[in-house]
């Protein structure tokens, strides 16, 4: 008796706190929302995860209790959770969506029909061991698969030509619509303008990196270069300010005083070639190619000169493809060179975190300022650049022939706005929030132990708590919600999870941060993001291809070509340059050229590079007429 008063009690709770809900609305608000979700079947989805290690079954079952707590009480929905790792994970959907295409071919399908073409179904109901009557939620078919994690372009094009991902345009304009303000505007805006359409929900995260030059605050004032003018001409390590400033610094070219005891001129953390690489205004592009045919920032022999203010689609923006010992790269590369022969620059870490370099380049998010305020000024040189594998990362999607596409998109949105859920399935359970599982005991030999009345023995078990939160203050100043893991049990990626931006930080047992992503920063650091002007291209266009016997050879000669400037000195430089432009002159013209002839091949054309990609550039509208090019 005493238990199903508590149940009333709790019945009531709940019904104030709906009513609670509904304040701010009116009458009729009120009563269409309780309408929606009373009309709603009750319903069950599966939800494929990829995990770290697979949880032991008591996690799973601890963790699945805790979702569906949320998801029963908010979309009337139970997810049925599959933890698999990143070995097999791809090898587990692809048999369970085997199946349902056999099982469809067998018409021997039991999946649950979409409300939206069937209308909802009236609920079967049990009593439960309280003597509350309980929904009753069905079970899944043995190959369904409603929601889904995807990494990467190779696996949405994969899926997409198996015509597993539904249409999400209408769920975004609609019941799914908060998932706009939560996802980064151009994480959706491209994710369908690449694919003519929303397919995939890509995950929200920090965009790339910053280029930063830290001017030292003490010797720029010594030089008077401490003003917003003085310091907007420091545009790259090599442009005519910073040299100067170096050479000020170290005493040079008439300088009025020697050698700044205690400090060096330029610390950093790059390559020589990253370093003639980037810009504010004059930046080279690499066309590096993996050997799966997929374009890479790698370091390349083929490449183009391009300003990095221009921005997407723009006319501005369109590439001369080509040999870059042939561009400014190669003069700035030689300016690089010389600072290096003069000691100008220094690896040595502690030259930056000493205060003690005059000029320090390095990449990083927007907390570089303000790590580094106290002794630098800090100028952007190169923005963080948005591309398509951010877009492609990594996604969640929703199958083709899901029980229910509204309703697997409105987990979606729940897992990419809302934090304590976006969490539970990153970090498990918390500290204070233990779960209790009722398991059913067995015998060593399997057979069912019985009580007295023939039912089965049951045993109460404590699932322990995954972690524990507290309070995490960086070098800023900032504070920050971070865990500590109470156990092994449960160990999710964070990026293969949902939204980045939600989540919350990780510490070791010895508060040393184990991951954290700084939200108000990463907000700063997508806001200040630029479109790659490249964005969309890749080396099969239409019916074009790119020869891929050129590209290997290219990408041979490019790791050769990078070895031997990394040995050049300053004073070889130009003479073994111009032996390098003539030894792979051959190569680079069979590939960069725009007017080589399509050689057909099979069912598509393969050509050179520099054709593709003027060919993709001509789809877009920026591509001049190839009289007017000039190569």
């Amino acid at each position: 008796m005493k238990k199903k008063l508590i149940c009333l009690l709790l019945c009531l709770v709940f019904a104030i706190s709906c009513l609670a809900g509904c304040a701010g609305k009116s009458d009729e608000e009120a009563a269409e929302d309780i309408t929606d979700e009373a009309s709603e079947s009750a319903m069950t989805l599966a939800m494929y995860l990829m995990c770290d290690e697979v949880p032991s079954e008591d996690q799973q079952l601890a963790i699945s209790q805790a979702v569906n707590k949320i998801t029963k009480a908010k979309f009337k929905t139970q997810l049925k959770l599959f933890f698999y790792t990143e070995a097999e994970y791809y090898t587990k959907l692809d048999e369970a969506f085997a199946a349902r295409k056999a099982a469809e071919e067998a018409e021997d399908l039991t999946d649950s029909k979409d409300e939206a073409e069937t209308g909802p179904v009236e609920d079967e109901t049990f009593e439960n061991d309280w003597g509350v009557t309980e929904i009753k939620y069905p079970e899944i078919s043995a190959h369904q698969v409603d929601i889904f994690y995807m990494g990467g372009y190779d696996n949405y094009l994969k899926y997409s030509e198996m015509e597993m991902l539904a249409d999400l345009n209408t769920e975004l304009s609609g019941a799914s619509k908060l998932i706009n303000d939560y996802v980064f505007p151009e994480y959706l805006s491209y994710m369908k303008s690449l694919n003519n359409g929303m397919y995939a929900i890509p995950t929200n995260a920090p965009v790339g990196e910053y280029t930063y030059l830290l001017i030292n605050k003490e010797l720029a004032d010594k030089y008077s270069h401490d003003t917003v003018a003085g310091y907007n001409r420091f545009t790259s390590p090599t442009c005519e300010a910073t040299v100067n400033f170096l050479d000020e610094v170290a005493g040079k070219d008439g300088a009025d005083n020697a050698l700044n005891p205690g400090y060096v001129p330029m610390y950093t953390n790059l390559a020589q070639y990253e370093l003639a690489s980037v810009g504010k205004d004059a930046a080279t592009k690499f066309w590096g190619m993996d050997e799966n045919g997929k374009l890479t920032n790698s370091f390349s022999i083929l490449g183009s000169e391009y300003n990095p203010t221009y921005g997407y689609g723009k006319a501005e923006s369109y590439m001369n493809i080509g040999n870059i010992l042939n561009t400014g790269f190669s003069t700035r590369l030689k300016e690089i060179k010389r600072l290096y022969a003069q000691n100008y620059v220094t690896n040595d870490a502690s030259a930056l975190e000493n205060g003690t370099a005059a000029v320090a380049c390095i990449k990083g998010g927007a907390d570089i300022p303000d790590i580094y305020a106290e002794n630098y000024e800090a100028v952007v040189i190169a923005n963080p650049t948005f591309t398509a594998d951010d877009v492609y990362r990594d996604m969640f999607a929703v199958t083709s022939y899901s029980a229910s596409t509204s309703r697997s998109m409105r987990i979606i949105t729940h897992l990419n706005t809302d934090v304590d859920f976006r969490n539970l399935i990153l970090y498990g359970i918390e500290k204070g929030s233990e779960i209790e599982l009722e398991k059913k005991i067995f015998a060593e030999d399997g057979t069912p132990v019985l009580n007295a009345d023939g039912t089965q023995k049951k045993e109460t078990v404590t699932v322990p708590a995954n972690y524990e939160k507290s309070i995490y203050k960086d070098v800023t100043g900032h504070e920050y919600t971070v865990v500590t893991k109470l156990n092994k049990n449960y160990s999710m990626p964070m990026s293969k999870t949902g939204n980045i931006l939600l989540t919350y930080g990780e510490v070791d047992e010895d508060g040393k941060v184990v991951q954290l992503v700084k939200k108000d920063y990463a907000a700063k650091q997508n806001s200040d993001l630029v479109i790659s002007t490249t964005i969309g291209f890749t080396p099969t266009f239409n019916d074009l291809v790119v020869n891929a016997d050129d590209m290997a050879t290219i990408s041979e000669v490019s790791e050769e070509i990078l070895k031997r400037l990394e040995k050049m000195t300053y004073d070889e430089y130009d003479t073994k340059v111009a032996e390098l432009r003539v030894e792979f002159a051959t190569a680079m013209a069979t590939v960069s050229s725009t007017g080589m002839p399509i050689v057909p091949a099979d069912d598509a054309e393969t050509c050179t590079f520099g054709w593709v990609y003027h060919s993709w550039a001509d789809s877009i509208g920026i591509a001049p007429s190839l009289e007017e090019e000039e190569m």
